[in-house]
């Protein structure tokens, strides 16, 4: 077994092959990733995934900023526990 993973980023059009176990979030660096608004998610192999997702397997990743639907409803989600905890302790 090796040691690193293929990945495929579809914003940069590029194959690196990466540390086994790292996340989305540490792949933005490596893969040079420049959006114009906040990252918030990814989609990997087409499916939304957090930042915190591990790669343990070749992957096809996409990361998408709040412009994309899908992050804006990541964002708002985040928004609405933030709210929710802070009702909670008043």
């Amino acid at each position: 077994m090796t040691d690193t993973v293929r990945i495929h980023c579809l914003n940069t059009n590029e194959y690196k092959d990466v540390r086994v176990g790292s996340s989305l979030e540490e792949l933005i660096e490596v893969f040079g990733v420049k959006k114009p608004y906040l990252i918030a998610n990814a989609k990997v192999n087409n499916k939304t995934e957090s930042l915190t997702y591990q790669v343990y397997r070749p992957r096809r990743v996409e990361y998408v900023d709040i412009s994309d639907s899908s992050a804006m409803r990541t964002y708002v989600r985040s928004l609405c526990f933030v709210l929710s905890k802070a009702v909670d302790d008043t």
